[in-house]
């Protein structure tokens, strides 16, 4: 059995919404509208996958979220 994270709390669409928003955050940071709500998004994302210990490609770094190297 495959073990529940915080994102299965997130129907499909929602979790496409954290998927954009994280990849908003790495490759295009420049400044359109909704610019600091998929910022937020992608930084509580890369928190919680941090607090559950789960591995991902998106790290934080400063106040950044970042892929990983």
């Amino acid at each position: 059995m495959e073990r529940k994270t915080w994102l299965d709390s997130f129907e499909g669409r929602e979790q496409k919404e954290i998927d954009l928003a994280r990849l908003y955050a790495v490759h295009y940071d420049h400044g359109s509208p909704g610019h600091l709500h998929l910022k937020i998004i992608a930084k509580l994302a890369a928190l919680l996958d941090r607090h559950e210990g789960i591995e991902t490609e998106y790290v934080i770094k400063r106040s950044l979220v970042e892929v990983k190297e």
